[in-house]
């Protein structure tokens, strides 16, 4: 669903046909580190940032993002999107256990049901940087329970049945959201 929603991708395609770009500018060589990079800062916006829910931040934010993944697709070509914009990658990896899928090759389409994550098996081996992006993905989902938790306010000194506010745990936070993705990492490595 997310290939057919996705927000960059016409506005890019037509921008470049615009333009008459037809190359990249070698992005492909970085794998999905960019995508690394925009989902770790996602992650520190949305559960360690002082506004997340600020109407006027958020909207900033999301504009900057869109932004700069547009900026950057216009000049690499579309599949920079499947690299380099973490929503993209995040999405085409859960897709991978679904029990419904399309197989292309060239102009066919080949519709495929399944076991849920039967195409993981079919995959080729990812790259470092798939790696890392996946190990950021569960840790991410890790944290934002984990620092709910009892354990956790306890562990960084904190009440948890007197909160006294994002801005007085920044650090905390952001070093805890670290030392999970690198637990998470070293687990999977």
């Amino acid at each position: 669903l997310w290939r057919r929603s996705n927000p960059w991708t016409g506005p890019v395609r037509a921008v470049r046909l615009l333009l008459g770009l037809r190359g990249d500018i070698g992005l492909k060589r970085l794998g999905y580190w960019p995508a690394v990079g925009f989902y770790l800062g996602f992650v520190w916006f949305q559960m360690i940032s002082l506004y997340p829910d600020e109407p006027a931040v958020l909207a900033r934010a999301a504009l900057v993002y869109w932004g700069v993944i547009f900026a950057l697709a216009v000049a690499e070509g579309e599949e920079f999107l499947e690299r380099g914009e973490f929503l993209t990658v995040l999405f085409g990896f859960v897709a991978r256990i679904a029990p419904l899928w399309a197989e292309v090759s060239g102009a066919s389409v080949r519709r495929m049901a399944g076991w849920p994550g039967a195409q993981v098996l079919a995959m080729e081996t990812l790259p470092r940087s798939a790696l890392v992006f996946l190990a950021l993905a569960l840790a991410a989902l890790t944290f934002e329970g984990l620092n709910e938790t009892f354990w956790w306010q306890g562990l960084i000194g904190q009440n948890p049945l007197e909160p006294v506010g994002r801005s007085a745990v920044v650090w905390q936070n952001s070093l805890g959201v670290l030392a999970v993705f690198a637990l998470t990492l070293a687990s999977l490595w």
